[in-house]
């Protein structure tokens, strides 16, 4: 395994839960996904989703605060890039926030809980109004 690979790993396996981190094999899957066709060379690119935050904030926190349609946060509070900090900033700026914590769960809910995700996920759909026939 090379050095940059090992840095990955560690690096990657910080946003996980503390019990539900990354399998050798799974960070393996990872690292081989991200490096396809030299991907890793481009997530300088990435980032520039920070810059993207700032320049559209006002856009896009207006579309939460006067959605229509129904919203759920789903958040792994043991995330350090969006956990429960975010949870408690969206609940201090969206009108009657909907939010569900996943205790012990990370930065990828849908991987590390995937059934706590469902079970936050199943009563939103349930209240959709049926399609017509």
């Amino acid at each position: 395994m090379s050095l940059i690979q090992r840095t990955f790993n560690r690096g990657f396996s910080r946003v996980f839960g503390p019990a539900t981190q990354a399998s050798p094999a799974a960070l393996d899957a990872f690292w081989s996904l991200l490096t396809l066709h030299h991907g890793h060379r481009q997530l300088h690119r990435l980032i520039r989703y920070i810059d993207d935050r700032i320049q559209h904030r006002g856009r896009w926190m207006g579309a939460l605060q006067n959605a229509r349609c129904p919203l759920r946060l789903i958040n792994g509070p043991e995330d350090p890039v969006s956990g429960a900090h975010r949870v408690a900033r969206c609940r201090e700026l969206v009108p009657r926030p909907d939010t569900v914590r996943l205790p012990g769960i990370g930065h990828d809910p849908q991987m590390e809980g995937p059934d706590g995700v469902w079970a936050a996920l199943t009563p939103l759909f349930d209240a959709l109004p049926a399609l017509p026939q």
